[in-house]
């Protein structure tokens, strides 16, 4: 990633931004906790009760892929990087494609869809609460399941082995709609069985989990409402020791460098920013993306930004584009209201060999 550009300019850090003093985990002594978090209940759901059905397989190439919520069942699809606003090739559909994580070749993603049956399995009605995570197969054009139970799995993100896989996890729902808790589990993705990051506690959400180098991971905690606070830290998952590196932000996304991120900033109108790990003192870069940037994809060189900004009036999400180089001005590559009205909540570049 160039990030010393002459033509760049950084603006300063804002102060209440700038941390890096390491506090101390929620319970020292409990920097894993060990749960196999498969509650009693139904089998396996299987590919038919989540209406799944595979779609095209991709040649080589670079493509944004992105979950499509506009229908139902929820459609991923891919388009060519160097065309964005052209035709989408569909990749499968399921019912509910809510959250989405992708191998960086596009050969297995994990996605969360919904338990229709959960008033039956669990006595829960209030919407789609019950969400359970499926594995597919981009060569055998499968899913599978891989965790369920009265759960609901988010931010899918693949360990760097890709035999794993961190989610944020909301679980125990009651029929009143209330749950337990919205904390990071890291699950094993050859049998299902899940361990909590950190220990239990009430007070935040656990989003946005991704790894880092020398067993560290990073992710946010944000205040459970009607709390705003939002904070984002690197937590060693050896020693369980966390360090809170950028105070109100929220949403990092780690650059293929690993360790610069993009990130919204709510000390300034929760606009994007470009900050680094590895100085978070250092000044923060702000990038003059379009108000409202929602999901953010980095290109693989580092060079440039993708994202979605949610159009409310026609309730659909279109994809910009931002060149970190030189003079960056917002690109809009593919206008929802022109295309199908898509409602994206998750998008990824991937690159098929």
């Amino acid at each position: 990633m160039n990030l010393r550009v002459p033509s760049l300019t950084l603006t300063a850090a804002l102060g209440a931004m700038n941390c890096g003093e390491p506090s101390a985990p929620v319970n020292p002594d409990a920097a894993v906790v060990a749960d196999a978090m498969r509650d009693a209940g139904p089998s396996a759901p299987t590919a038919a009760s989540i209406m799944f059905a595979p779609g095209a397989k991709l040649s080589a190439g670079n493509y944004l892929l992105f979950n499509d919520w506009s229908k139902d069942p929820n459609v991923v699809w891919a388009v060519a990087i160097n065309d964005v606003g052209g035709a989408r090739t569909e990749l499968f559909r399921a019912n509910r494609v809510w959250s989405l994580g992708t191998k960086a070749d596009g050969s297995a993603m994990l996605f969360a869809a919904h338990d229709d049956q959960q008033e039956a399995h669990f006595g829960v009605t209030l919407g789609d609460s019950i969400q359970n995570t499926f594995l597919f197969d981009a060569a055998t054009q499968q899913a599978r399941a891989v965790a369920w139970g009265n759960i609901n799995d988010e931010c899918h993100t693949f360990t760097t082995d890709g035999l794993a896989a961190f989610v944020c996890r909301r679980y125990d729902f009651t029929s009143a709609g209330t749950f337990s808790g919205w904390r990071l589990a890291k699950v094993r993705l050859s049998d299902g069985v899940a361990e909590y990051v950190r220990a239990e506690q009430t007070r935040d959400f656990e989003l946005s989990p991704q790894p880092l180098r020398n067993q560290r991971l990073l992710f946010e905690l944000r205040g459970k409402p009607p709390a705003s606070n939002s904070a984002i830290y690197v937590r060693d998952l050896t020693s369980g020791v966390e360090t809170k590196v950028f105070d109100q932000a929220s949403r990092p996304v780690l650059a293929p460098d690993g360790h610069h991120i993009a990130m919204l900033n709510h000390a300034d109108g929760r606009k994007l920013y470009i900050a680094d790990l590895d100085a978070p003192t250092a000044p923060l870069r702000m990038v003059p993306a379009t108000a409202g940037a929602a999901d953010v994809v980095w290109a693989p060189d580092g060079n440039s930004l993708y994202y979605t900004v949610f159009d409310s009036a026609n309730s659909c999400d279109h994809i910009e584009r931002i060149d970190l180089l030189g003079t960056p001005a917002p690109e809009r590559l593919r206008d929802c209201v022109n295309h199908n009205h898509e409602f994206i909540t998750k998008m990824f570049w991937i690159t098929v060999p």
